[in-house]
């Protein structure tokens, strides 16, 4: 029988990301979830929209969160200079 719910890890290694970024993903809401009692799982359905929507806002001005198109992790914190000072920009 075929998954339909995935495991925080299982989506890391499905999009060849960490899991922590994972989880931070499933914290700010950006990756759709499910409870199931106290499991976090992702649909598999909703994994493949999300998915296919990114792929798709790449040609039309960038990914959500000021991206360009240059990956996933290019939506989420970084650290960036500003006047002289490195923080941390969302």
């Amino acid at each position: 029988m075929e998954k339909l719910l995935l495991k925080p890890a299982e989506v890391a290694e499905a999009l060849r990301i960490g899991r922590s970024l994972v989880y931070g993903m499933l914290a700010s809401g950006e990756l759709p979830s499910i409870r199931v009692g106290r499991c976090v799982r992702v649909s598999k359905a909703s994994l493949e929209k999300w998915i296919n929507d990114h792929e798709n806002a790449k040609g039309k001005g960038g990914l959500p969160g000021g991206g360009s198109g240059g990956g996933i992790a290019s939506s989420y914190p970084r650290i960036v200079e500003l006047n002289g000072r490195q923080e941390w920009k969302p």
